[in-house]
């Protein structure tokens, strides 16, 4: 079952301290999925890119992520590190996940992908409407709206991330209601931490300890559950959080958009 009990976070800074003392080490070339093998539902493993030591890491590093967060300009070039062709072919199985600050960069990349016929790749902003030119491009494109520091209620959350045509949302907070909120409306979630985030039950960890994580992942009983499987019927879901049925058409109609 789901962690919940001060008991399993005490385990988790155990687990983690041996991590970071050597005790526990994975084997080389370990990926954060294989890693996670053993549990049901674990969180995508992710890296965010701010320099070549980063990049060296993700590229080189003894446990391979499964998404790599980059920063891209207009001309496609990925900071002093490589450019976005250069960055495929090195992150070998990695995702990519580009983030865009400006419309410029969002139209060259999502039209770099549309041209490259790029499936696997995301596009990530704290403005939706970059997110939407990008996908405008190249509609296959995984949208991220990064939600971090907002001021918003969680249903502008929704709202933002439905209306750009993206399925998940970056936030800040690591409790297991709010990211609940967000995946019963549909959304999937991404946050930063370590074991406090894989506890939470988000679809994805941001994190600059990689090895840490996917070693903690490892070290789960098997059939451990991270996340609730989200229930497929909308009754179940109003059954659940009773919102309204003005909210539930708002939420379509901004789907639609």
């Amino acid at each position: 079952m789901f962690a919940k009990s001060k008991q399993a976070g005490f385990v988790a800074v155990l687990l983690i301290a041996a991590v970071c003392l050597g005790a526990v080490v994975l084997p080389p070339n370990t990926t954060a999925r294989a890693a996670a093998a053993g549990a049901v539902l674990p969180p995508a493993v992710i890296v965010e890119v701010d320099s070549t030591e980063d990049w060296q890491a993700v590229t080189t590093g003894p446990v391979k992520p499964q998404i790599a967060v980059l920063s891209v300009d207009a001309s496609l070039q990925i900071g002093d590190i490589a450019t976005v062709e250069q960055a495929i072919e090195a992150l070998d199985g990695i995702l990519p996940a580009f983030y865009v600050r400006t419309d410029e960069e969002a139209v060259a990349l999502g039209t770099y992908c549309k041209n490259r016929n790029l499936w696997d790749a995301y596009v990530v902003s704290d403005e939706p409407s970059l997110v939407a030119a990008a996908k405008s491009a190249a509609g296959f494109l995984y949208g991220v709206v990064d939600c971090r520091g907002g001021n918003g209620s969680l249903a502008d959350t929704v709202f933002a991330v439905n209306a750009c045509g993206a399925r998940t949302a970056w936030i800040d907070s690591t409790d297991k209601s709010t990211v609940e909120y967000l995946q019963y409306r549909w959304l999937n979630v991404w946050n930063d931490g370590a074991e406090d985030a894989v506890l939470s039950g988000v679809n994805g960890v941001v994190t600059e300890q990689v090895a840490v994580v996917a070693t903690y992942l490892s070290m789960l009983p098997a059939g451990t559950v991270l996340r609730n499987p989200m229930p497929r019927k909308r009754r179940a879901i109003r059954k659940a959080f009773r919102y309204s049925t003005t909210f539930s058409k708002q939420s379509r109609e901004t789907a639609k958009c």
